[in-house]
């Protein structure tokens, strides 16, 4: 059974407008996105009991977490995952995207590299008008 699927599955991870989005995957990448510390140590276990099943390794060097929201610097329990605590960092890179934590209530997402790839494929608009970062601000739920 896919990781992805059984992800969904646990009904751990977030959801937006009743779709799943607890589990980012491209080809090798994976990005979980959880609501809260507890649902995400039951996420990073069901990834550790897929990898056990299916000989797979994780680079658990490159793995790290990110806490958003009111309580983001707040001191808590490690997250663990393949027997290795990750590190709490406020900047991230996933498929070549910038997150930056701002504040608990604003994320940076940085474009630069769409920026690149665009001119590159389009000579046809200008890239005048388009930012260099896109802001996120997040609202207490």
């Amino acid at each position: 059974m896919d990781v992805l699927i059984r992800l969904k599955a646990s009904g751990y991870g977030c959801q937006l407008m009743g779709e799943y989005f607890g589990c980012l995957l491209y080809v090798d990448d994976i990005m979980l996105l959880s609501y809260s510390l507890s649902a995400m140590r039951y996420m990073l276990k069901i990834c550790d009991d897929f990898a056990v099943e299916y000989d797979v390794k994780f680079k658990t060097g490159k793995s790290v977490a990110m806490r958003i929201g009111p309580r983001y610097n707040m001191i808590c329990e490690p997250l663990e995952h393949s027997g290795k605590n990750l590190q709490f960092v406020r900047s991230v890179k996933y498929l070549g995207n910038g997150i930056n934590l701002v504040s608990y209530k604003k994320i940076k997402f940085s474009v630069d590299h769409v920026k690149i790839k665009y001119f590159v494929l389009s000579t046809a608009y200008t890239l005048g008008a388009m930012e260099q970062t896109q802001n996120l601000w997040l609202l207490n739920s």
